[in-house]
């Protein structure tokens, strides 16, 4: 397992060295960082390029939103649109 990768490698998962970071990983100091929900894909940390399923990615602002229907939520461990538990809410989390 790697420490540090010879340039122009890239470090991923603290164990081996890649020419480029996959897809759903930014680079940093020439290592690979996973994105962070809800980005499926990123520039940097917490700047998206796309989002996770059940959420609409904003070009302008490098965010995502949530685009569930009334009386759902957006729930980042599952990446689905879940029902309110209070079938009364119009929106919830």
């Amino acid at each position: 397992s790697c420490n540090i990768c010879e340039s122009p490698l890239k470090l991923l998962n603290d164990k081996e060295c890649v020419d480029k970071c996959p897809s759903g990983y930014y680079e940093e100091n020439s290592e690979c960082f996973k994105c962070k929900a809800p980005c499926k894909e990123c520039s940097g940390n917490n700047k998206c390029s796309s989002c996770l399923n059940g959420l609409t990615y904003d070009a302008q602002k490098g965010t995502c939103f949530n685009n569930c229907d009334a009386g759902e939520f957006y729930d980042k461990h599952s990446t689905n649109c879940i029902p309110c538990k209070d079938e009364n809410c119009s929106m919830c989390d």
